[in-house]
């Protein structure tokens, strides 16, 4: 019996439905999971016809390692199409991240992110002269020697920092933690 079976699954009768199927119901996902986007609709149509067109191929003779290459292939450029989609779409959630230079008391401060879950902390914050944009030592300019005696400390930058972001912003799904 198990011979039998596995005879009528090695058939080529059984298998293209079976792949057809499959990237259908994949496809059928997809689109569920990410209505919003307008690509997808044009997807699906190019994905159907593409199924369509090789039902009508896969009746001739390929091999089967050929028709699973395809599957494979199709598989990946889905995954690499989501990816791209959900990198565009969580930057666009986060707009705060390209904020990453302001000026306070005329001296100019650059600090980057660092993200855990859909926490944020405020890192490397680096002071530079107001003028010619040279990093600080101390209160002072290595280039201009510009004395800036009213530099902040970190504490009350990165306090200014996330009034900024929070005022501008006004991001809700990500939280800001100092």
């Amino acid at each position: 019996m198990m011979k039998s079976l596995l005879k009528i699954i090695s058939k080529k009768e059984f298998i293209i439905p079976l792949i057809c199927s499959s990237m259908a119901a994949i496809t059928g996902w997809l689109l569920q999971q990410f209505t919003p986007f307008k690509v997808w609709s044009w997807l699906s149509i190019l994905f159907s016809a593409i199924i369509r067109y090789l039902h009508a191929i896969l009746l001739t003779t390929i091999p089967l390692w050929g028709i699973l290459l395809l599957f494979i292939i199709l598989l990946a450029i889905t995954v690499i199409v989501v990816k791209i989609y959900c990198i565009a779409r969580k930057r666009q959630s986060c707009k705060f991240l390209d904020y990453k230079e302001a000026i306070y008391e005329k001296v100019k401060y650059r600090w980057k992110y660092k993200r855990c879950g859909k926490l944020y902390t405020i890192i490397n914050i680096k002071a530079y002269c107001g003028e010619c944009s040279c990093e600080l030592v101390g209160i002072e300019c290595p280039k201009c020697k510009i004395s800036y005696l009213n530099k902040l400390t970190i504490d009350h930058v990165q306090a200014l920092i996330k009034y900024d972001i929070n005022t501008k912003f006004n991001e809700d799904e990500y939280e800001l933690i100092i």
